[in-house]
């Protein structure tokens, strides 16, 4: 571990008698501005500003330079984990501002051979940065909000503009100067008027700019390097760490996670192996699995190429649960004692909605498979009746001298709770299937209310 320093400094530039400040984050040997220094000189290929101007009115000489302070910042941190960051900021657009710092605090060391040994062994990029590189990372962040202060602090006491000052516009500030706080006066969008008219094209310009940029193919190398990077990125780190989820899965589960499941994780780890079945075909993927790829998944545990027929596995789970249950299949949500019968329930429901609709998901084949057994039925009612659901409404009122709730720790109360909701529900909204009959017989029951508020 070794300390360095990200050292910067807020200069002055006179021309003509006025100051105009700026900022460098960079110093040279003799502790001066590098960079930002030299983009203020007559001969710079930056875009002209209200500095440039008056550089160049002034025969391109500045009257007085000088350093008005000076900021430091230290960071702990070894030369090779400046190295993996200063790698990431190559390949990460989002990371691309701190490579130039960060090759300075490199240069600053005084084992530049070494770093860039180290630096060659590094192959993998991460796609997180580790606790290491984002102390760092923080670190020039701190730096650069430090710069920025002082510049600020600097631009009020000198009555300046800031010429530099990245993204704010005040590039532009007319002869005069203009602070951060100040509001953009006439005089400005003038200038800023006259500023743009050369730069604004017509909307036929854009569109065949638009339509050059669409139409051009990419070359075969450029598609290959694609193809290379993006099979790199599959095998180093999205494989490991997908089989790691789904092995997780399915070790939670006990069975071969579902990509048509409720619950997040399960769905994706159930896509992903769809995913890698299209792999090993070569179907819609830019990237392949390798013969040690298969050979692994091969090996894990629960781990089956043939895509099983999830209809008939549905269709075993309702035959299982419904004897199980004793034909009073429900849904239970947030019950993992009766997550099958939960399954079961919403298999039912969802079946049933298909036949309405006709879905082409229900084959003539399915259909005829659900019709031969003798426990379906395609009528909602037809597994526990409405008068059944009376009965157990009647029997839990008599037992706890309450009405059924929806907080009980019995499944049986929950489950009736749940259905004297939906009664309650259908009788305020008018609905069809809450008949004369029903309404009858439900308020006729002793304690039944139709609002909880009764």
């Amino acid at each position: 571990m070794s300390t360095l320093v990200l050292s910067g400094c807020i200069y002055e530039l006179t021309i003509k008698g006025k100051p105009y400040v700026g900022q460098s984050r960079r110093l040279d040997s003799e502790r001066l501005p590098t960079i930002r220094w030299k983009r203020h000189i007559a001969d710079s290929k930056t875009p002209k500003t209200a500095v440039h101007a008056a550089i160049h009115d002034n025969g391109g000489v500045i009257d007085a330079q000088s350093v008005l302070e000076y900021i430091e910042r230290p960071i702990d941190a070894s030369k090779l984990v400046i190295a993996r960051l200063l790698n990431k900021t190559k390949t990460t657009k989002a990371l691309k501002k701190y490579t130039v710092m960060l090759e300075c605090l490199l240069s600053k060391t005084a084992d530049c051979d070494e770093v860039e040994e180290e630096n060659e062994t590094i192959t993998t990029v991460d796609l997180l940065l580790s606790p290491k590189e984002k102390l760092v990372k923080d670190s020039i962040d701190s730096f650069i909000e430090l710069v920025n202060d002082a510049e600020i602090k600097w631009v009020k006491e000198k009555n300046s503009m800031i010429p530099n000052y990245g993204g704010s516009g005040y590039n532009h500030a007319p002869p005069g100067g203009a602070c951060p706080h100040e509001p953009h006066t006439e005089e400005h969008k003038k200038y800023m008027s006259a500023l743009m008219k050369g730069r604004i094209i017509s909307q036929a310009q854009r569109e065949m700019i638009s339509k050059a940029r669409k139409g051009k193919p990419l070359s075969k190398e450029h598609k290959k390097t694609i193809s290379e990077t993006e099979q790199k990125k599959f095998n180093e780190i999205i494989f490991p760490i997908r089989l790691a989820e789904w092995i997780a899965q399915y070790n939670r589960l006990g069975y071969s996670p579902d990509s048509n499941s409720e619950d997040t994780e399960e769905r994706r780890a159930g896509q992903w192996r769809q995913d890698m079945i299209f792999k090993r075909k070569g179907v819609r993927s830019q990237s392949t699995l390798t013969a040690e790829q298969i050979s692994t998944l091969d090996a894990t545990p629960g781990w089956l190429w043939e895509q099983p027929d999830e209809f008939l596995i549905q269709f075993e789970n309702f035959k299982d649960q419904y004897e199980k249950c004793d034909g009073k299949i429900t849904r239970c949500p947030g019950d993992p004692e009766h997550i099958q019968m939960h399954r079961a329930a919403l298999w039912i429901i969802a079946m049933r909605q298909k036949k309405r609709k006709n879905h082409p998901y229900l084959t003539p084949e399915r259909i005829k498979i659900l019709d031969e057994c003798d426990i379906w039925s395609w009528i909602p009612t037809a597994f526990i009746t409405f008068e059944d659901r009376v009965k157990s409404w009647i029997s839990i009122y008599t037992k706890n001298n309450r009405l059924p709730s929806v907080g009980s720790d019995d499944l049986i109360e929950r489950n009736i709770a749940s259905w004297q909701i939906r009664m309650r529900i259908d009788y305020h909204k008018k609905e069809k299937r809450m008949t004369e009959d029903k309404i009858a017989t439900l308020s006729s029951l002793e304690g039944w209310v139709w609002s909880c508020r009764d």
